[in-house]
């Protein structure tokens, strides 16, 4: 176009009447007496769904304005340079979060995706404000708008992008919010020095426009499992922050689709002490959760129809003839003989102990039969309560080695590895983990522990006549810690087992009233660190956390205990 008027006039005129511009620009540009504000609109009919599409210009930590309210952008217009209507509305590229909660959220109509971009604008202002800004974005769209920051794109002659300060902050927002997304440009679209118009800006148009559909196709719908196996004992507490900081933050609507493969049991198997039968204490759950519409009261809250399927696998109780059934069959689909031998050692020997991890492999074969492609999975213990949310799928892409070899697991055990829950980026991930062949292997499980009395053991297997080689016996109770046996057993398999903070503890029936902490942002029971203040206001912290989740706990002391390097506080509350 010969002038920016026309270019205006033009490019409306394009979309055929369904577009308005509040557009105004000079030949020499001059900041801030320009304008170029874009709202389309096209209802039902003709074969199209409606769509709303508004674009708002802003050159970073400098303003955007309008000359037209929220509610008369169907009366935008292109003026000439000369003309002179003020403005009638103005934020500061720190204020976006007014922008969006005064302004985008009285527009005709709700959006459901915002996409954000500074460019190459100074922006150092806005990126410290930038948390509040995509939060208001998701606060006016509700439970399942998007957000998307685009980045920065490369310069003419540059294989690489240098990402501006709220490229920065956006994507380590995106660790946090599943809702939101940082689109990284693709350099490789951009290599040749004649697609630029200039030294920043593309003029070949089909660049841009991949790149926006590249972002549409990023948003495609996946699935993602995430498997609870174990006893209900305080499942009607921890339900709620289940769905809502473990499964909603890996796998929220409407881009992901929640499978949910539920083993519950409603007996409980607690360990004895030496001396007693090495299969534990088998007590009846006071709770009688465990159907398959556990989490059915909550899904329209959280999840729409459809997002969250709930796969409960044909079930038995801890203890239970259904369970030495299962163990039985599972063992007759295996041809190998000298690991169906040392897994009857560990059946017998250490009862407790293998009735959950055989509980666990169990599941996750009864999830592999329905043979559903997903890019995620997941396991959690039913009775851990989430404090505050746990890190998106981003965060793990991000900062994977290897996506078939990385297992994550708790931070609590520095040394060994938790089985309190686990992420794994991948199938072949989750197949490692779960595995029995591996549980099995010479240099993996023994028999031992603390709550193991070798004479008893050694009276059962002979009973059952099942040799065991002295290979087979723990060199000392350490060795018999099922995170030891854990973090050996993923090691032997070639996984690579690294940690993750999660604010989770363990919601146990009523036992000793005491929390030990770690780290100050993120609160964990049961971890070995210094006495100083920080854990000490750690779990001062947590304390205020768990009355937020279960409304029933209350400090009434803290003290260290400097012997044993530990923090303690001491909480009114049952079940920690």
């Amino acid at each position: 176009s010969d002038s920016w008027y026309s270019f205006f006039q033009s490019s409306t005129a394009h979309f055929q009447g369904y577009m308005t511009c509040d557009c105004r620009r000079s030949q020499e540009w001059s900041l801030g007496k320009e304008v170029e504000n874009r709202y389309y609109y096209r209802g039902n009919g003709g074969g199209y769904k409606g769509l709303a599409a508004t674009y708002i210009q802003d050159y970073g930590d400098n303003q955007a304005h309008g000359r037209f309210l929220a509610s008369e952008i169907r009366n935008a217009t292109v003026s000439p340079a000369n003309d002179t209507t003020g403005y009638k509305w103005g934020y500061m590229g720190c204020d976006w979060d007014n922008l969006v909660k005064e302004y985008v959220a009285k527009l005709e109509i709700t959006p459901t995706l915002m996409v954000f971009n500074a460019g190459f604008w100074p922006n150092d202002r806005m990126s410290r404000n930038l948390g509040s800004i995509l939060r208001s974005a998701k606060d006016v769209m509700g439970d399942h708008g998007r957000v998307v920051w685009k980045g920065i794109t490369p310069m003419r002659g540059e294989q690489s992008v240098h990402p501006s300060s709220s490229d920065l902050a956006a994507k380590e927002w995106s660790y946090r919010y599943p809702w939101l997304s940082y689109e990284v440009f693709d350099t490789s679209s951009s290599s040749n020095e004649e697609d630029y118009f200039d030294d920043k800006h593309f003029n070949n148009p089909s660049i841009y426009r991949e790149w926006n559909q590249g972002i549409t196709l990023n948003h495609a719908v996946v699935h993602r499992v995430f498997i609870l196996v174990g006893g209900v004992r305080t499942l009607s507490q921890t339900q709620d922050s289940i769905l809502k900081n473990l499964i909603y933050p890996i796998c929220a609507p409407p881009t992901c689709i929640a499978h949910l493969v539920i083993h519950f049991s409603r007996a409980d198997n607690r360990p004895g002490s030496k001396g007693e039968d090495p299969g534990g204490k088998v007590l009846a759950a006071d709770s009688n959760d465990g159907a398959s519409d556990f989490f059915a009261p909550l899904n329209n809250d959280i999840f729409p129809d459809g997002f969250l399927i709930v796969h409960e696998v044909d079930g038995y109780e801890i203890g239970s003839a259904e369970e030495q059934r299962a163990m039985d069959l599972m063992e007759s689909e295996i041809e190998d003989p000298e690991v169906v031998h040392r897994l009857r050692v560990i059946r017998y020997g250490d009862p407790r102990r293998y009735s959950m991890w055989f509980a666990r492999a169990y599941a996750f074969k009864h999830f592999e039969r329905l043979s559903i492609d997903v890019d995620f999975v997941v396991f959690c213990r039913p009775d851990m309560l989430w404090l505050m949310p746990a890190p998106t799928k981003s965060f793990f892409d991000d900062i994977s080695l290897n996506r078939t070899r990385d297992i994550w697991v708790n931070a609590l055990y520095y040394s060994d590895a938790s089985d309190t829950f686990a992420f794994l980026p991948s199938l072949a991930a989750a197949k490692l983990y779960f595995s029995l062949h591996n549980l099995v292997r010479r240099e993996v499980a023994c028999l031992g522990g603390p709550a193991l009395n070798q004479s008893v053991v050694e009276q059962v297997l002979t009973r059952r006549d099942i040799t065991v080689d002295p290979d087979f016996w723990c060199k000392d109770d350490a060795e018999g810690w099922s995170e030891k046996i854990l973090r050996k057993k993923l090691l032997t398999a070639g996984a690579n087992v690294r940690y993750v903070h999660a604010s989770a503890v363990i919601l146990r029936p009523p036992s000793v009233p005491e929390c030990q902490c770690s780290a100050p942002a993120y609160m964990s029971g049961w971890a070995r660190i210094p006495n100083s203040h920080v854990p000490m206001m750690s779990c001062l912290m947590l304390d205020r956390l768990i009355k937020q989740v279960s409304k029933k706990s209350r400090v009434e002391q803290v003290y260290p205990i400097n012997q044993s390097h530990k923090t303690h506080i001491v909480a009114n509350h049952p079940n920690i």
